[in-house]
């Protein structure tokens, strides 16, 4: 009998033993099984939220691009510090076909506003009222991106002469600013 409860014991044990280390193995790989489950519900909120922050990316991208279009436009009729004397030449000439004559055109020097660089331009022009408006209209809506700033017109009563004293500020390429 002794062999016999020796044997159930010994068992008994062995069950034991084998039940723990079951139970050891069973527990730790559940444990580590859950684990791994939160990172990858981690990953997946980290990927969706990806994908959600790409989606809101590429709608600002859309939302922008007709912007950068527009100042690639402006910034395409910016001229050269080399092509000021050519503005200068074709706002006279335009000035002439109009029937104003300048009386002052003098550049100052470059200046900056924000990135980029322009010259200011002081001008002083006579003629007929349609005629100086003509000019200025062409200048806000001509071939380069130039700004009318101090502008001052007097026209005598009963006559139509007019006098304009302005700053023409024309912008220049944004590699060429001061």
């Amino acid at each position: 009998m002794k062999t016999g409860k020796i044997d159930a014991i010994g068992f008994t044990a062995l069950v034991c033993v084998v039940g723990l280390a079951y139970f050891g193995l069973i527990h730790g790989q559940t444990h580590r099984l859950s684990a791994l489950r939160e990172s990858s519900a981690k990953l997946t909120r980290v990927v969706l939220s990806n994908d959600g922050l790409e989606k809101v990316l590429d709608e600002e991208r859309a939302d922008v691009k007709p912007l950068r279009d527009k100042l690639d436009k402006y910034t395409g009729t910016f001229v050269g510090r080399n092509e000021i004397e050519g503005f200068l030449r074709q706002f006279a000439a335009d000035a002439d076909t109009l029937g104003v004559s300048v009386s002052l055109l003098r550049p100052g020097e470059i200046a900056k506003d924000g990135q980029y660089g322009y010259a200011p331009i002081d001008v002083h022009l006579e003629g007929a009222f349609a005629g100086v408006y003509a000019l200025l209209h062409s200048l806000e809506y001509g071939r380069s991106f130039a700004l009318i700033g101090a502008l001052t017109v007097q026209c005598e009563p009963g006559k139509d002469v007019c006098q304009a004293t302005l700053t023409i500020n024309v912008f220049l390429k944004p590699d060429e600013g001061a």
